[in-house]
């Protein structure tokens, strides 16, 4: 029923994790119900932070033979503006809606060949979970990084 999917994010902010680990889950629920699926066995919704990510995304689930519409953790059920499920962040600098979306016709959000059509919450579709922001290992390779440069320049020893 679930496949694993490792996705690598690219180094680019201290607010993106490194690695964020998703997991397709081909069992459709609704998308409320997915989303308890997704909190209660991982940590939410899938979150979606550029077209690149999208991109990767997409191509994952074609590996594990999947290009069907799955829910995404994007919503305006509980919130005046379209955010995330987990519910820490709106939707700001990157977007990937379809032509003429978001309209009217619902306040959740699936995904399809890489764009995002708003939808009825109440229908049943596969959907994709992730586990975890690793904020840990993003700190690790900064400290890292930074020893090496000053390695590099002989300003300084590794202290372990």
């Amino acid at each position: 029923v679930h496949k694993y999917l490792y996705f690598k994010l690219s180094f680019t902010t201290g607010l993106q994790p490194l690695f964020r680990l998703y997991h397709f889950v081909n069992d459709p629920k609704t998308w409320t119900k997915a989303q308890t699926y997704c909190r209660n066995r991982f940590t939410d919704l899938a979150s979606v932070d550029s077209v690149k990510d999208m991109s990767r995304l997409m191509k994952l689930l074609v590996d594990v033979g999947y290009s069907g519409s799955l829910w995404i953790g994007l919503t305006q059920a509980v919130q005046p503006r379209w955010g995330w499920s987990r519910g820490d962040e709106l939707l700001s600098n990157f977007s990937n809606w379809d032509a003429g979306r978001p309209n009217g016709t619902g306040k959740c959000v699936f995904t399809i060949n890489g764009v995002w059509r708003n939808y009825d919450c109440t229908v049943a579709l596969y959907f994709v979970c992730y586990y975890g922001e690793s904020v840990n290992v993003f700190k690790n390779q900064v400290r890292n990084m930074l020893l090496f440069i000053f390695m590099a320049v002989g300003r300084c020893s590794y202290p372990e």
